[in-house]
């Protein structure tokens, strides 16, 4: 798996503004707590949204507070590619853990945050405890988020991506740059359809203007 996959994995593991556990304390009295979640990925043909064909699908895991704790990455013949584990303090995700199909863990990942719950560091190990890789985050007053990296000794570290939110955290927006610092990457979220809690229930990957992949959640919600 290379550097940049990785990136944007631990992106979509970690990229919410807020902590998952702080987002469901404060929309707890709004809102049913989720119970789980199913999320299918389609690949797109060409851009074509009506050629679409399932590439992989994820089923998310929630405690008792509507707070992630798991989830699996399968293939198309259900097979599990990955899964992670999500571990938390005083309501943030500090920690997730890489366990493959053979439930050994592979990688492991730690994250720091500020005081006011926002991620701005996030290291990553192998199974044998050795650092692998790290990225620091920096949050700016346009609600903007600059990574830097890598966090490895003798290596200059600079800006790599930069993340755009909508007001709600959803992610809006990603720009990549290269090792000279040119833009070569832009990636756009589009918001499709959403429930009647006001969640998304589908989504358009859309990579340098071509869409790419089609997101689809299938959310089941705790009864009060």
């Amino acid at each position: 798996m290379t550097s940049k996959v990785c990136t944007f994995l631990l992106l979509i593991l970690i990229c919410s503004c807020k902590s998952e556990k702080k987002e469901a304390e404060e929309s707890e009295s709004i809102t049913p707590l989720i119970a789980s979640m199913k999320e299918e990925r389609f690949n797109v043909k060409q851009g074509n949204a009506d050629s679409i064909s399932l590439g992989s699908y994820i089923l998310r895991t929630y405690d008792s507070t509507g707070v992630e704790t798991k989830s699996v990455y399968y293939r198309t013949d259900n097979s599990i590619m990955m899964q992670f584990m999500y571990s938390y303090e005083e309501g943030n995700k500090t920690g997730i853990q890489w366990v493959n199909a053979e439930d050994k863990v592979v990688r492991t990942v730690k994250n720091q945050f500020d005081e006011n719950g926002k991620l701005i560091k996030s290291e990553t190990y192998n199974a044998d405890g050795e650092f692998r890789e790290g990225y620091v985050h920096t949050w700016k007053e346009n609600g903007t988020v600059e990574e830097k990296a890598p966090l490895v000794d003798g290596q200059p570290i600079k800006a790599n991506a930069i993340y755009f939110y909508h007001p709600n955290n959803d992610l809006k927006m990603l720009h990549e740059f290269d090792d000279n610092d040119s833009l070569y990457y832009i990636l756009k979220y589009k918001y499709t359809a959403k429930d009647d809690n006001g969640n998304w229930t589908e989504r358009q990957f859309i990579a340098n203007d071509t869409l790419r992949r089609i997101e689809r959640r299938t959310i089941s919600y705790k009864v009060n």
